[in-house]
C-alpha cells in the first residue's frame, strides 16, 4: 500500500508508481498467478493508491526523477 501510494519511489507521490502496480496485477491474473488473497490486497493496494493521490497533496510535486533534477537546475 506504500508502493501503490507513491510513498516508496525515489521522488515521492511519483504516478507512474500506481500505474506500474495496476500493470503488474493484470499481469499476474493474464499468468494465473493471482489468487484470491493476492487479489484482494492488490485491489485494497491500488484502492489506497488511488486515495492517497485524490485526498492528498502528494502528487503535487514532480512527477519523475528527470523532472525533480529539472526544478532543481
Amino acid at each position: 500500500m506504500r508502493t501503490a501510494g507513491g510513498l516508496e519511489s525515489l521522488v515521492l507521490g511519483e504516478g507512474q508508481i500506481l500505474s506500474q502496480v495496476k500493470d503488474c496485477y493484470q499481469k499476474a491474473q493474464e499468468h494465473k498467478g493471482s489468487g484470491k488473497v493476492i487479489s484482494e490486497l492488490f485491489n485494497r493496494a491500488i484502492k489506497a493508491g488511488k486515495r492517497v493521490r485524490s485526498e492528498t497533496d502528494i502528487s503535487t510535486g514532480a512527477v519523475s526523477i528527470s523532472s525533480a533534477a529539472v526544478e532543481l537546475v
